[in-house]
């Protein structure tokens, strides 16, 4: 179990462990996205509504913090959009 979920606030007895326990899986399984599973949920893979291999979600937004700044033709595929880090660009 992660250090940051057992430890944001202090845990008195038993009962309280395992409610912690129980959110942390939640979260875990059908919240947060996985890298290694194509930024999928757990559950959903294991449901079979998502495939590991398959990002399954919505690639048309563009993170605004990313972009903050940045002079983008519009429908243009970004290279962070794509998984991969932007090249670098040739000194002028």
């Amino acid at each position: 179990m992660k250090y940051e979920w057992l430890f944001r606030e202090e845990i008195d007895d038993g009962l309280q462990l395992v409610e912690h326990v129980n959110a942390y899986r939640r979260d875990y399984n059908h919240v947060r996205p996985h890298e290694a599973i194509a930024w999928n949920r757990p559950a959903d893979v294991y449901a079979g509504t998502a495939n590991p291999t398959i990002p399954n979600f919505e690639t048309k937004k563009s993170c605004q913090l990313l972009d903050a700044g940045h002079d983008h033709a519009p429908g243009a595929v970004l290279h962070h959009q794509q998984g991969r880090p932007p090249r670098p660009q040739p000194a002028r």
